[in-house]
């Protein structure tokens, strides 16, 4: 690692690497295969250094702890046993990676001796297993150890996520996306029971677009209440627009933009538009506007509409369309119909 001034340190100065003399060996000299993997640099700072101690065969570390000299993966492959007590632990490294490699034929495929890699496994697991030891893995995404039956079958573990979060009402329930009709109402089907029915959100426009149902069967779930008129589609289109009857700083109607642009259309419908303004807001709920852009189609048209501000949300601005288009506008109609 690199220490605040830029300087290559160990990770760990204080720390004694206990590394099998034959792995040490290969990493300062790897062959084809392995030239990936040993990398010259993560090793120059510990050689030649108290913090590197190379052994041979099996080694105690201390009380209850010692590595063992494997192979398989490497030449130069070892384990590490911890014994505290009447508990047991086994780190069989890259023998078992992860708790799904338990059955001994699932090896990597970058085990330079997998017939050794198989027989090893399947030992120390058998040994591990009679032992009542937990299992612990470095390469495992889930899982930090475990322990398991003869089977294969996980009987204990500690997982590497914590504590769930505490979910909302609505993260935990079946969500339907529902169309509001024009006369304010909506079809419900449970989605256990499937029941169906008809009812009334009138009460709900422009107040509340969630609501939690409740089913005569016992079951909750969610439903998000579209009121709009029209389908709306996301886009990312350059345009301008003003508050004031000013040239709108394009050419003339028809052509494709000319001049500079001071917002982004993110949105359009067949009844309004909404756009991101690129400088400070300057106008509120209700103002007239003139909005102008060109479609990204080939050939580009420009749209140029009066518009009412129904909403505004930081630079955002939501519009409704003061002559609605209606299907009676070919050029947007068949534009959101792709």
């Amino acid at each position: 690692m690199y220490n605040p001034a830029g300087e290559e340190e160990l990770t760990f100065p204080n720390a004694k690497h206990i590394v099998q003399k034959l792995e040490w060996e290969d990493a300062m000299q790897p062959n084809k295969r392995s030239a990936n993997t040993y990398w010259k640099e993560n090793f120059a700072k510990l050689k030649d250094t108290d913090n590197l101690q190379l052994v041979e065969g099996d080694f105690k570390v201390c009380p209850g702890i010692e590595v063992q000299h494997t192979g398989g993966h490497t030449r130069g492959h070892q384990i590490v046993r911890i014994q505290s007590e009447k508990e047991i632990a086994y780190h069989l490294a890259d023998l078992l990676p992860t708790h799904v490699h338990f059955n001994p034929l699932w090896i990597m495929a970058y085990d330079n001796f997998p017939m050794d890699a198989i027989d090893l496994k399947e030992k120390y697991e058998t040994l591990g297993i009679r032992e009542n030891a937990w299992f612990t893995f470095y390469h495992d995404p889930s899982m930090y150890a475990c322990k398991f039956d003869s089977q294969g079958q996980i009987v204990k573990k500690i997982d590497t996520v914590g504590p769930k979060k505490s979910t909302t009402l609505k993260e935990r329930l079946h969500i339907q996306n529902l169309n509001v009709q024009k006369n304010n109402r909506v079809t419900l089907s449970c989605p256990s029971c499937l029941i169906v029915r008809d009812v009334s959100v009138d009460k709900y426009a422009g107040k509340k677009h969630f609501l939690a149902v409740n089913c005569p069967c016992g079951t909750t779930y969610g439903v998000n209440l579209n009121f709009r008129k029209h389908y709306r589609k996301e886009v990312s289109i350059g345009g301008y627009y003003t508050i004031d009857e000013e040239d709108t700083g394009f050419a003339a109607s028809g052509n494709v933009p000319t001049g500079a642009i001071n917002c982004r259309i993110k949105n359009i419908s067949l009844g309004g538009v909404g756009f991101s303004a690129l400088s400070r807001v300057r106008v509120q709920v209700g103002d007239k506007l003139k909005v102008k852009f060109a479609l990204d189609k080939e050939p580009p048209e420009t749209i140029e509409k009066e518009v009412l501000v129904k909403g505004i949300n930081d630079n955002y601005i939501g519009c409704e369309f003061i002559e609605e288009s209606g299907f009676s506008d070919r050029t947007l109609g068949f534009y959101l119909m792709k």
